[in-house]
């Protein structure tokens, strides 16, 4: 019976070694550990994920990817830390010091008093900055001061946007949190129109401008065609202006002699203005490009000025707005 078990032992063993033997045999011939085929796994799935992230990015509008990028960058603001404003109060206080206490508000100015080192400037500067300069002062008075300064209020700067062209009521505005562009334009009493009651504005040339940056805002497609993607949340210091129908002027930019606004009460050709610039400068090109419309979603006339001249193509008329 000894003799019987041992056997049943030893065949259980040589099973078990020739399993795990083939199994190693498997995974050497795929190349890949299984810790390793987990690992590559989650990899393929990562990477199908980023695929889809890259193929949504890319098919963001212009207006959805400005907004991104506005909002990146608004997040690393708020990382920064706070720079104190006049109206701010502010508690100062040195450890083992309790006369010294005392609870002062920024004036207009920027500046503050406090105990022993008098007037220092306090706007524009954080709370560590502030601190470092109170007690490098202090110093002179005390033995290793230990100043504590505490923020008890913030005064809220007002934000303010500014409007200008075929408005009602243009101008500069306060905005409250959250206002958006329809909200903002109903603010200035509307778009304008003349006694007649016919609009003078042009949807397709207005524009809004934030931080130096042309904003794409397509503003026929938000007021003429009710598309609320285009209604964004304005921000303090945008500029909006609502262009005029009524404008009878174009553009000439580039390589002519005197670049300017042309301004026209007749129908003027492409001709006329290159000619009211002075003509081509030396060495330009012959291709002349007229940007119309929509700053946004613009149209773009490609025309060769030298066959306008021998009469190979049309001299095209020009519209008002159009950038040559």
């Amino acid at each position: 019976m000894e003799f019987f078990t041992r056997k049943v032992y030893i065949l259980t063993f040589i099973i078990v070694v020739i399993t795990g033997c083939y199994a190693q045999k498997e995974v050497k011939k795929k190349g890949l550990l299984p810790n390793q085929q987990s690992v590559a796994q989650n990899a393929t799935v990562a990477g199908s994920d980023n695929s889809t992230l890259n193929s949504t990015n890319s098919s963001l509008s212009p207006l959805q990817k400005f907004l991104q990028e506005q909002e990146k960058e608004k997040q690393k603001r708020l990382k920064k830390q706070y720079e104190i404003s006049a109206g701010d109060e502010i508690e100062i206080s040195v450890w083992g010091e309790p006369e010294m206490t005392k609870t002062i508000t920024v004036r207009p100015d920027g500046y503050i008093s406090y105990f022993l080192i008098g007037e220092i400037k306090a706007e524009g500067k954080t709370i560590p900055q502030l601190k470092k300069e109170i007690t490098a002062r202090l110093s002179k008075y005390i033995r290793n001061p230990s100043v504590s300064i505490i923020a008890r209020t913030f005064t809220s700067k007002a934000s303010s946007v500014a409007i200008l062209g075929a408005v009602a009521a243009p101008g500069l505005y306060t905005i409250k949190e959250n206002t958006r562009l329809l909200d903002f334009i109903a603010m200035a009493h509307g778009l304008k129109y003349n006694t007649a009651g016919q609009p003078v504005y042009n949807l397709k040339a207005s524009y809004l401008s934030r931080k130096g940056k042309l904003v794409p805002v397509d503003f026929s497609a938000l007021l003429a065609n009710g598309d609320m993607s285009q209604n964004i949340l304005l921000e303090s210091g945008d500029f909006i202006y609502i262009a005029s129908s009524q404008a009878r002027s174009a553009f000439v930019v580039g390589a002519v002699k005197m670049p300017q606004k042309v301004r026209f009460d007749v129908d003027i050709t492409l001709l006329d203005a290159i000619a009211s610039a002075g003509g081509l400068a030396s060495g330009a090109r012959n291709i002349v490009y007229v940007v119309r419309d929509s700053l946004v979603h613009p149209e773009v006339l490609k025309v060769n000025y030298k066959n306008i001249l021998k009469g190979k193509e049309k001299n095209i008329y020009l519209k008002p707005g159009d950038i040559v």
